[in-house]
This record gives C-alpha cells, sequence and structure tokens, in this order.
C-alpha cells in the first residue's frame, strides 16, 4: 500500500510539472495574444502632430505618414491592435513615455540620452541635421561662421544638444517646428539647425522652398527606428522581428517611396516661367545696349572723323586744343593717327602708342612697324583692307588684334578715309584706333558663361563642362594654359578636372597630388582654401617639386 502511494505521488507530482512547464511556454502567447484571439490591450503610440514625412494629420485629423504606416503594419504582424495619441511636441511625447501613458513612439531618433526611457528596435532609416538659412543671406555657410548669430532648435530635438556645444553663439529654444521655422524667416534667427527631410517637406507644402537653403555639412547622422517604452520589455522582441522581416520585404519599399518618393526637380513651373522672363528681359536689355552702344559709337566716330578733317585744314585751331584730345582719347581709350601714303609714315597720338604698348620715345611709328605690331593671323586682313581703301577711296573700317611687347593680346577697332592731294592722287589716310578689349572679353565671357549654364542645365557630363570652361578661359587669355583640379576630400588629394593644352604626363603626374603647405602651388591653395599666385615656378617655394 505504501508503495501504491508512493507511485501515485511520483506520477502527479511528474504530471503537475509538465502543467506547469507548458504553461510557461504558452505564457508569451498569452502576453502577446494574436489578433484572431483579441485577448491582448491596444498599444498606445505616440505621435507628433507637425513631423512631415514621418507624422502629420489629413484633413479629418487621423494621423498619417511614414512612421505611422510603418508602424500599422509592424503591429499588425505581431497581433497588436493600436491607438494612436497626438502630442504637440517631443517633450511632451517623452513624458508622457516616462509616465507610462503611451507603450511606444512608432519613430524616433536614437540617441544615448533616449536610452534610458526607451529600447530601440532596428534602425528604419537615418536622418542627418542639417543648418538652413534664409536664401538671401551669404555670409553664412557652416556651423563655424555662426559666432555671434542667433541659432534656432526645437525642444528635446537631437539639434538642441549639437548647437548647445557652440557657446560663442546665440542659442533660441522653439516649442515647435512651425514656431523655429517662421522666426527664420521673419529674421528673429539667422540660422535653424533641424532634420533635413522635415525641413524640406515643411517648405514644400507651405511653397517657402525658394526662401531658405541648406548650408554646410550635416551637423550629424541619426539613426531612427521603433522606440519601445523601457516599462514594456514584453513587446520588444515580437515588434523587433516584425521591423526586420518588413525591413527586408517589398512592402516596405512600398512605404518608403510613398512618403519620399523621387526628389522634387529644381526646375518647376514657376522657377521655368521666372527664369524665362529673366532671359527675355535679359535679352531685351541687351539688345537695346548694344543699339545705345552702337549709335554712340556711330556718332562719336562721326565727330571724331569731322575733327580730324577739320584738324588737317586748321593746324592753328588744332594745336590749342591738343591737350583736350588727348585727354578724351586717354578717357574713352580711342587714339587717332595719319598715314603718309607715299612714303608709309605714320603720325601716333599718345592714346596709340599706350594701346599699342609702345614707348613714343623708342619706337617710331611707320606702316611697316603697324604690321609688325599685328597678330599674325590677322596681317593679310589687315593689309587688304588697308590696300583696298588706299585703291578704291573707299572708308578703312577693320576690328583686329594686336600684340603688346610682352606677349598680350588686345583687340582694336581701326576707322580710317582717304584724303586727296590738289592733283586728286591718293595723299593721307587719316583715322582712329578704339581699344575694345574690355568689350570683346565681357562679350566672350558672357557667350561662356551662357554656355556652361546651358551644358549645367541640359545635364551634360561635369569632364565635359570642365574642358569646355577651361578652353573658354584659354581663348580669352590668349597664351595662358588653364588646368582645373578637383579636391577629394576624403583622401586630401587633387584629381584632374580639364587641362586641355597641358601634356598628357603633366596632367598624370599631378593626379592624385596629396594637398599640403608647400606642396605646388595647386596643393598649397586647396590646402589654405585660399588663392595662391605665383610669378615663376621654378623659384616659387610652392613650386619647387
Amino acid at each position: 500500500m505504501l508503495h501504491l502511494v508512493r507511485n501515485v505521488k511520483m506520477l502527479f507530482s511528474k504530471w503537475l510539472a509538465s502543467c506547469l512547464m507548458l504553461g510557461l511556454l504558452y505564457l508569451p502567447s498569452v502576453l502577446v495574444a494574436t489578433a484572431d484571439g483579441g485577448a491582448a490591450a491596444p498599444l498606445t503610440v505616440a505621435v507628433h502632430r507637425q513631423f512631415p514625412p514621418q507624422y502629420s494629420l489629413d484633413s479629418e485629423g487621423n494621423p498619417q505618414g511614414f512612421a505611422i504606416d510603418i508602424i500599422k503594419v509592424v503591429a499588425a504582424r505581431a497581433g497588436y491592435p493600436i491607438q494612436f495619441k497626438v502630442y504637440d511636441s517631443w517633450l511632451e511625447i517623452h513624458q508622457a513615455v516616462r509616465s507610462g501613458t503611451v507603450d511606444l513612439v512608432p519613430n524616433l531618433g536614437i540617441t544615448a540620452s533616449r536610452k534610458e526611457i526607451y529600447r530601440f528596435t532596428e534602425p528604419l532609416e537615418t536622418f542627418v541635421i542639417g543648418l538652413f538659412v534664409r536664401e538671401g543671406t551669404n555670409n553664412i555657410q557652416s556651423l563655424e561662421d555662426l559666432s555671434g548669430h542667433r541659432v534656432g532648435t526645437v525642444e528635446a530635438n537631437a539639434a538642441v544638444k549639437i548647437i548647445a556645444r557652440s557657446p560663442a553663439l546665440e542659442h533660441k529654444i522653439f516649442p515647435d517646428l512651425d514656431a523655429l521655422f517662421f522666426a527664420l524667416l521673419s529674421g528673429e534667427v539667422d540660422a535653424l539647425a533641424y532634420p533635413v527631410p522635415v525641413i524640406m517637406q515643411v517648405a514644400q507644402r507651405a511653397g517657402f522652398e525658394g526662401r531658405i537653403k541648406q548650408v554646410g555639412e550635416p551637423l550629424r547622422e541619426i539613426k531612427r527606428a521603433v522606440g519601445i517604452s523601457q516599462l514594456r520589455p514584453a513587446l520588444y522582441q515580437p515588434l523587433q522581428d516584425e521591423v526586420k522581416a518588413l525591413l527586408k520585404s517589398d512592402q516596405y519599399r512600398t512605404i518608403y517611396t510613398r512618403w519620399y518618393g523621387e526628389p522634387v526637380p529644381y526646375w518647376n513651373e514657376r522657377r521655368l516661367l521666372l527664369a524665362a522672363a529673366l532671359v527675355v528681359g535679359g535679352v531685351l536689355l541687351l539688345a537695346l545696349l548694344l543699339v545705345w552702344r552702337y549709335r554712340i559709337l556711330v556718332e562719336f566716330n562721326r565727330r571724331l572723323q569731322a575733327g580730324i578733317k577739320e584738324r588737317h585744314k586748321a593746324e592753328a585751331a588744332l594745336r590749342l586744343s591738343e591737350r583736350s584730345l588727348v585727354e578724351a582719347q586717354r578717357i574713352a581709350k580711342v587714339g587717332s593717327w595719319t598715314l603718309n601714303v607715299h612714303d608709309g609714315s605714320l603720325l601716333w597720338s599718345d592714346e596709340i602708342y599706350r594701346i599699342f604698348g609702345r614707348d613714343p620715345g623708342t619706337f617710331e611709328p611707320s606702316l611697316h612697324a603697324y604690321y609688325s605690331c599685328v597678330h599674325q593671323k590677322d596681317i593679310a586682313r589687315v593689309q587688304g583692307a588697308v590696300n583696298q581703301s588706299i585703291q578704291e577711296d573707299s572708308l578703312y573700317h577693320i576690328d583686329h588684334r594686336i600684340v603688346l611687347p610682352d606677349g598680350g593680346i588686345r583687340f582694336v577697332r581701326e576707322r580710317g578715309e582717304l584724303q586727296r592731294g590738289d592733283d586728286d592722287s591718293p595723299l593721307l589716310m587719316m583715322g582712329s584706333v578704339l581699344d575694345i578689349t574690355d568689350a570683346w572679353v565681357s562679350e566672350q565671357m558672357e557667350q561662356g558663361r551662357s554656355h556652361i549654364l546651358e551644358m549645367i542645365a541640359t545635364g551634360r557630363p561635369l569632364p565635359e563642362i570642365l574642358d569646355t570652361l577651361a578652353r573658354h578661359v584659354e581663348k580669352i587669355l590668349p597664351g595662358m594654359f588653364c588646368s582645373i583640379m578637383l579636391l577629394d576630400k576624403e583622401s586630401g588629394c587633387l584629381r584632374y578636372g580639364a587641362a586641355p593644352s597641358l601634356p598628357d604626363d603633366y596632367n598624370e603626374a599631378i593626379n592624385g597630388l596629396e594637398i599640403g603647405e608647400g606642396v605646388s602651388s595647386c596643393g598649397t591653395a586647396a590646402y589654405r582654401g585660399e588663392r595662391v599666385i605665383v610669378a615663376d615656378v621654378a623659384t616659387h617655394p610652392t613650386g619647387t617639386d
């Protein structure tokens, strides 16, 4: 009998242990509770009223956004019903989590301080915190430029601690994003620091994307994830598993594309219309200026030619006004000349000596000496125009290049008329020289700028744009070689950009050149971040290598 009782007790003990074990194994599923069972209480999810594209409210006041769609899918997969609770600020949300009012926040930046009250799942995305200023601000390009300026942030945002580390600036903390955004537009602050995607979405929705701009490098990169209250430890593993599964699915990419989509093109309809209006206005203004300039030049040349004729008719009157004429020519960059057709001797005014870069004390002007100043590629054309004017008694009118003693190039416009003697034979040619170098350079620069902008607007490759830019510089400045090097910030080296006239072996030699003080003029300039001028690379300290 005692043996039977012991066997019964042993069997009962084993049965009780098995029941306890099954109960412990089943307990997590009871706590989680599937959606079909309906036993689990709804999760209270805290959402921010205005933090697009993560959180916002639709026209009926219901939460919507990237974070809302994500948590709906994750909670449904884990078997949890959810209810949303909307808050006006992050500070209110953190307080609600601490007090146990809410169970989780569906999308929150991961920081060390927040880990004290949240346990974070696998990151859902990465945000960068950027620095924004008004569109017309040009003196702020980075955080270092903000000394003495006012910078705004939103309370409880990660940007608060970043800006607080810079005591030289005035830090203003606002209760919400709307207050911060309009403080920047109104001039209450000079810059704001906030997550970049949120600012861009708010600016786009308000139609203010053209009134602010991001400057400098990102201040910080922050990963964002589902933040689960440390007071709800049982929620972590089921939600973490579903977040991991969702990140690998096409459903995540669908949600991401819905709220982020393709980047908003810069050239929207409003900007295109504005650009077209500016171009048309600029063309009209340029046309009016050209017409005005042409009429001024025609009138000036007409008066100048009349003055030249009058001078030869009345030498005495000309000598009295010679000083005034010299001054007028200097100001207008116009010189006058007289050619003796029989012996080829030339009489130049002082301004022509200056234009041609010749010393009146050592240079004796003559037709032969004049031809020696003309650019080799223009000599035949100039000689033909002179001969045609003499033979046909036609107006001498030509634009051409001249070569200065130091090898420099200038552009001149020459006008002249033939004067005949008493026997009606050619006697003299009298005319003027106008220095049009500045006008030519300005015209070429404008043409080049328009061409480069057109290449950029049509999406031409960067190497092609840089090569075109270098060739245009060499065209404007004959005899010079242009080289464009690009700084690789990661390696600290210069990379080949464009150098159409330099030898390939030279370009290969300097490609990958490490920047540093005294490491060639290019390396020194990139290292200092300022212009370096070297007169002779063979002797200058930065050019000896």
